[in-house]
């Protein structure tokens, strides 16, 4: 089984890359935030910490995601896009022994680039239409600020990922995923 992980500042347009990929190459989208919230939704012990946590724009502990994730790759027989993970060193390294214990190779790294302005300003929409409460301008900027200090240096870890621009339309967007996906159903390496 195959795996596409996207390194990406909040807001990014992760969710918007997975749909468009889910839909057209045949992935499932595995989105760690959905997982988190369907915990906070059931109220669950997990979710009332996890509650508490995203309301300050506080990332959630690492163990916490391992255990949701796990319980998730448990029900997954196809390729996937895996959202909201890794979103630091220690976490790439865990992750790749989850993935190798249940016999999956991370096929991509797509690493997505945004201007902090526009990605903040397409959050603050989101919040507008989803009625997110984690989707604040303070909650936004302390998100940024870990997004610098630890996700990015991901760049350095997965040294062979590719880089999709999402500063401009949807459609140049979606060029930019059809030509990264160009020839893999061919060669199989979906």
């Amino acid at each position: 089984m195959n795996c596409i992980v996207l390194i990406a500042a909040p807001a990014a347009g992760k969710g918007t890359i997975s749909k468009y990929i889910s839909d057209n190459y045949n992935f499932d989208h595995i989105s760690t935030g959905d997982l988190l919230r369907e915990e906070v939704s059931l109220k669950t012990e997990i979710g009332l910490q996890i509650d508490e946590l995203l309301s300050k724009g506080e990332l959630v502990s690492d163990e916490i995601v391992y255990k949701v994730l796990e319980r998730k790759l448990n029900n997954i027989d196809k390729d996937f896009i895996l959202d909201g993970i890794p979103r630091n060193l220690s976490q790439a390294e865990n992750l790749d022994g989850i993935l190798s214990k249940y016999d999956i190779k991370i096929s991509k790294k797509i690493f997505i680039d945004i201007d902090k302005e526009i990605a903040m300003s397409r959050m603050i929409e989101r919040s507008k239409k989803e009625g997110r409460e984690d989707d604040n301008i303070s909650a936004y900027n302390n998100r940024y600020k870990v997004f610098e200090e630890n996700t990015l240096p991901l760049l350095n870890y997965y040294t062979d990922f590719n880089k999709i621009d999402n500063n401009g339309t949807l459609e140049h967007l979606y060029n930019q995923i059809d030509e990264l996906f160009k020839g893999d159903e061919k060669n199989g390496d979906l």
